[in-house]
């Protein structure tokens, strides 16, 4: 395997890593409020007890309970999104970067290399990262319409 195979093959493995963490730190559970004080030991006012938890909570987040839209699914779809758009972020920064090493070089030819090694890893990035929006994006809105949420 060349080098440069090998830097590539490292890129792809680095943003998979990324990604199997992200999706590792999404699926965190979300605890629901305790049951209202006062509510029987029956199952269905224990039930309704929770439900009360939950609209309470909603409420203080200034969410409407009830309020159609916004599930899982539209929460994840938020959360992939905007990490994927801070992977837009890290490489437009190491754009920067590497063109201030070219720039600066003055003649090196090692860091000239570095710094075309780095753009070059920054563009291999970048079009995993577009990939990865644009399956994640498709996958995400075709859960959401199956789910019959607007």
């Amino acid at each position: 395997m060349s080098v440069k195979a090998n830097k590539i093959a490292k890129s792809i493995g680095i943003a998979y890593a990324l990604a199997v963490a992200t999706l590792i730190s999404v699926t965190a559970t979300v605890k629901a409020a305790p049951p209202a004080s006062g509510s029987g030991s029956s199952a269905n006012q224990k039930g309704a007890g929770w439900q009360t938890g939950l609209d309470e909570t909603a409420n203080q987040a200034g969410y409407q309970p009830g309020e159609q839209g916004r599930n899982i699914l539209a929460s994840l779809q938020t959360v992939v999104h905007n990490l994927l758009g801070l992977m837009g972020v890290i490489f437009v920064l190491l754009t920067i970067y590497a063109g201030f090493l070219w720039m600066t070089a003055h003649g090196r030819e090692d860091q000239v290399q570095k710094a075309k090694s780095i753009l070059m890893d920054a563009v291999i990035g970048l079009i995993i990262t577009l990939s990865a929006y644009t399956i994640s994006d498709f996958v995400l809105k075709t859960a959401i319409e199956g789910a019959g949420i607007k």
